[in-house]
């Protein structure tokens, strides 16, 4: 009998160790399930942050390279303009060769506005024309002068300075007297050079 009751202790015992076992498994189970699942989903964590902020640096480097695309067809398309054939400077030298032999010659003391009344070709702006015309009484609004320039050596143009689509031709008058230095201001007009403005450089 004694024997029976400590067979039963004995299963007892075993029984307890047992179930000790089974929850010393699934405590160290739930925690390495807990322990595995937190670095996971850190891991996961990371890795979308880290994926953001890849994404956000990409799509800063695409605006970057549009904004760049932008600036040079811009370029692009101002450098492909076509600029007139004749340049300001040869515009400004057959003007005045022109408009020099016209005051030499048998004009009947029309003067500018004779000039610019039969010559429709001339390469000067309407707003150039209207000042022509109605500008100054006391000088010649053209050359600035009352008088004709030295006819052996009329002038000489000097270095242009051209901006985009305006272009400033410096003159020198060879007068027997003294010479006088004037400014040409030239504008792009439909596909050529202009002249509209005229002022001194004395």
């Amino acid at each position: 009998m004694e024997e029976a009751q400590a067979e039963k202790s004995k299963e007892k015992v075993n029984v307890k160790r047992l179930l000790i076992t089974i929850a010393i498994v699934l405590v160290t189970a739930l925690v390495v399930g807990g322990v595995t699942w937190y670095y996971m989903d850190k891991n996961a964590k990371d890795l979308k942050e880290a994926n953001d902020k890849e994404i956000q640096a990409l799509e800063k480097q695409i605006t970057i390279l549009k904004k760049a695309e932008t600036t040079g067809n811009n370029n692009t398309a101002a450098s492909n303009q076509t600029q007139p054939s004749v340049p300001p400077a040869t515009v400004v030298n057959n003007f005045l060769t022109s408009y020099l032999e016209y005051l030499n010659s048998n004009n009947n003391g029309q003067g500018a506005a004779g000039y610019v009344g039969t010559h429709a070709s001339a390469p000067i702006t309407s707003t150039f024309k209207t000042s022509v015309t109605t500008g100054l009484k006391y000088a010649d609004p053209i050359i600035l002068a009352q008088n004709t320039p030295d006819p052996n050596n009329a002038f000489t143009v000097g270095t242009v300075t051209v901006a985009g689509n305006s272009a400033n031709v410096p003159v020198t008058l060879n007068f027997i007297e003294s010479p006088s230095h004037i400014v040409y201001g030239l504008v792009v007009d439909g596909n050529e050079w202009k002249i509209n403005s005229v002022k001194s450089a004395n």
